[in-house]
């Protein structure tokens, strides 16, 4: 599966910016170390990213959904807590 795929190739922070997708920069700031701008800049050049990735997917939405996902479950098993960062 292409979600799968495009997992194995993020970094640890990068799985953390795509499970806080729908936290705040302020939060996202926090949680990976950096300051506002900075994470601001790291989600974005992800995403910018993650749009060519999916150019040709015939499923994107779906690939995206899975892929938030994995990197949710990824999060939980990383912290060892029942609360998943993301919404």
């Amino acid at each position: 599966m292409r979600a799968t795929e495009i997992f194995q190739g993020l970094s640890d922070r990068e799985r953390i910016i795509v499970a806080t997708v729908e936290d705040s920069i302020r939060d996202l700031g926090a949680l990976i170390g950096t300051g506002k701008s900075q994470a601001a800049h790291l989600r974005q050049r992800l995403f910018e990213r993650m749009a060519g990735e999916l150019r040709d997917d015939d499923q994107p939405e779906e690939t995206v959904g899975t892929l938030i996902v994995l990197c949710d479950d990824w999060v939980r098993r990383r912290t060892g807590t029942a609360d998943a960062p993301s919404k």
